[in-house]
């Protein structure tokens, strides 16, 4: 013979009165993920805009050298003209 420690009806009953729980599944919206969205997307448009901005540096770079290189070209011409005309200056003022 076995003990009975508790009372199987009042078991049964229990089992047999619980109700089924429906959860109401409701989605979860986290805005921080929007934070990082807004963040990525912008730090996208940054690259784009950096990308074009070396791009456009690259493509003007030739361009850019010929204007340098003409601009000390002509730096040294009007140095030299200056020199040649103090020289021609000398020259008359210690003849004369």
């Amino acid at each position: 013979m076995k003990p009975s420690l508790i009372d199987k009806n009042l078991v049964s009953k229990l089992i047999n009165n619980k109700k089924k729980v429906q959860k109401k599944i409701t989605p979860n919206i986290n805005y921080s993920d929007y934070y990082y969205l807004f963040f990525n997307l912008i730090a996208l448009v940054f690259i784009i805009i950096g990308s074009y901005i070396l791009y456009m540096r690259n493509k003007n770079k030739l361009l850019n050298k010929k204007e340098h290189v003409n601009k000390i070209k002509n730096f040294y011409k009007e140095i030299n003209n200056l020199n040649k005309l103090n020289n021609n200056n000398n020259n008359n003022n210690n003849n004369g």
